[in-house]
């Protein structure tokens, strides 16, 4: 165990986090990608959807939604990790479920297909 923000965290999962770069793998993603974080995300800087979108193959939108955290959910003041396990127990805000819904709905082959390739080989 080790502590990040005087939370205590599992050392050998952010080890593992920490050395995978997801870059190569959105390479390969020809899918349309949804970029979403919260201004409020102190995990992944809300910048860094710039740098998903210029090394997805596809298509990709980005959103950074005010007043959201890394877990999608409203935080007021200011951004703090303690907040986390409280605020898992309210539902994800409900811009982002419009945001996500609207995204959806926009791909959604209506014949209810499958897309034939997502990733390339």
């Amino acid at each position: 165990m080790a502590r990040l923000g005087g939370v205590r965290v599992n050392a050998l999962w952010y080890r593992e986090f920490l050395d995978y770069d997801p870059r190569p793998d959105l390479a390969r993603t020809m899918a349309p990608v949804l970029a979403v974080t919260g201004s409020k995300d102190l995990q992944t800087p809300p910048e860094d959807v710039a740098a998903i979108a210029a090394a997805a193959a596809g298509p990709v939108e980005t959103v950074v939604v005010d007043d959201v955290s890394h877990i999608l959910r409203t935080q007021s003041g200011e951004p703090t990790l303690r907040s986390y396990r409280k605020d898992v127990r309210h539902p994800v805000d409900p811009r982002v479920v419009q945001l996500l819904l609207r995204w959806l709905d926009q791909r959604t082959d209506r014949s209810g297909l499958v897309p034939e390739r997502a990733v390339a080989p």
